[in-house]
């Protein structure tokens, strides 16, 4: 979402819009909206994808569970895209170089991946790692994807893995709270921008 602002402001296109009487915060609201709808519709396609492949994915669930572990997987799936995209936004804001934009996004999403429990278990990691793992939103939306798609109760690589509806409130809960967070600090960057 950030990196076509960035070209509709190099481009001259975002002068024209911050001109129109539409509220700035519209801006904002209108780029996470679209990023959360490409994120879930990608999803859906990785999903459906996964089952033709063979992956079995909702073991003994009926179709209503089903629905409803899909609509729980694509909730967390929207609330941090929001996060990613409100963050996209403000760097392209405030950055000029399609170059420069790209550099410092991979600089955030490489350690972002690496410092969660996408790749491995937490429990393997050390103690440092392992508290930063747990501010890290990508572990949130990992163990809420995981939850509602695998289920509540999973071995993987020698390991066994045990999530509660009380763990899934508190990562969806944290993921909210940083979705505001960002999606005010975005807009205030929008509200203050000058584009030329």
């Amino acid at each position: 979402g950030g990196f076509f602002l960035l070209f509709d402001k190099n481009w001259g296109i975002l002068r024209e819009i911050m001109a129109s009487p539409m509220p700035r915060k519209n801006i904002v609201l209108g780029i996470a909206l679209s990023g959360v709808t490409k994120s879930c519709i990608q999803s859906v396609i990785i999903l459906i994808f996964g089952m033709v492949l063979g992956i079995t994915l909702f073991i003994g669930q009926g179709a209503g569970a089903v629905m409803i572990s899909m609509i729980g997987s694509l909730l967390f799936i929207a609330v941090f895209s929001i996060i990613f995209l409100c963050v996209s936004l403000t760097l392209a804001v405030k950055m000029d170089s399609p170059e420069g934009f790209q550099g410092v996004s991979t600089l955030l999403t490489m350690p972002l991946f690496f410092l969660s429990n996408s790749l491995y278990p937490m429990e393997g990691l050390p103690p440092v790692v392992h508290q930063i793992a747990l501010l890290n939103p990508l572990t949130h939306l990992t163990t809420g994807i995981r939850y509602f798609i695998i289920g509540d109760h999973f071995g993987a690589i020698g390991l066994v893995f045990t999530y509660t509806p009380l763990d899934i409130l508190i990562s969806f809960g944290y993921l909210t709270i940083i979705a505001v967070g960002m999606f005010i600090v975005a807009w205030r960057t929008v509200e203050h921008a000058v584009v030329t």
